[in-house]
């Protein structure tokens, strides 16, 4: 499957390569309910890791990676490769012993 592309807003508020329009700055997500909307949340899914991280690949123009297909970009996904262990718990590793490290 092709990355989507969306028009560059040539913002990023956050600073982590995701543009704005992509973190959904028009509608005002705030996909971990922190009360600070995504496009201005390093860590929009509070999973401790920065979306600047989680966005992989994606950013500016690309959608932001999707590790598990799900339709949830992993900077919004509590379990990003989708094998059963929340990304907060699993860190940097693989605490399943399934899946290659998280990237």
């Amino acid at each position: 499957m092709a990355p989507r592309v969306m028009p560059f807003s040539g913002t990023d508020s956050d600073e982590d390569g995701i543009s704005d329009a992509f973190e959904g700055a028009e509608d005002r997500v705030d996909t971990d309910g922190d009360g600070t909307p995504d496009f201005q949340d390093t860590d929009s899914d509070n999973d401790g890791r920065p979306d600047s991280e989680e966005r992989g690949l994606g950013g500016g123009t690309v959608a932001p990676t999707d590790t598990d297909g799900d339709g949830t970009p992993d900077f919004r996904d509590e379990d990003s490769d989708g094998n059963g262990v929340p990304d907060a718990e699993e860190g940097a590793g693989d605490a399943s012993g399934n899946d290659p490290p998280q990237r």
